[in-house]
């Protein structure tokens, strides 16, 4: 039994590289009289020119370099001081918070 599986196996792996090989080798000429033109396809198109309007839209929203705010601190944290103890501090100090309430 396994001789014949063994067997059925080997043809079938043969068979497909025999058949591979031919179609490989196989070709054809078409000759066309004429013109050909490819148009592309519109919906494909507009897709296409949606997509980027709404990505330069995108862009155009992001602010330039010279509009963006950076958060400066106005003073520099003592080694393991954290944002929090200098802010409670200065509260502490002029009785009122951070933001002047």
């Amino acid at each position: 039994m396994k001789k014949k599986i063994t067997v059925i196996i080997v043809s079938l792996l043969f068979a497909i590289f025999i058949l591979s090989g031919g179609y490989g080798h196989w070709s054809d000429t078409i000759t066309v009289e004429g013109n050909i033109e490819v148009l592309p396809d519109l919906e494909d198109i507009e897709t296409t020119r949606q997509h980027l309007l709404l990505m330069k839209q995108q862009m155009e929203s992001i602010p330039n370099e010279e509009e963006i705010e950076y958060f400066v601190p106005i003073y520099d944290l003592d080694e393991g001081e954290t944002d929090e103890q200098v802010e409670s501090e200065e509260s502490n100090e002029t009785g009122e918070t951070i933001d002047g309430q």
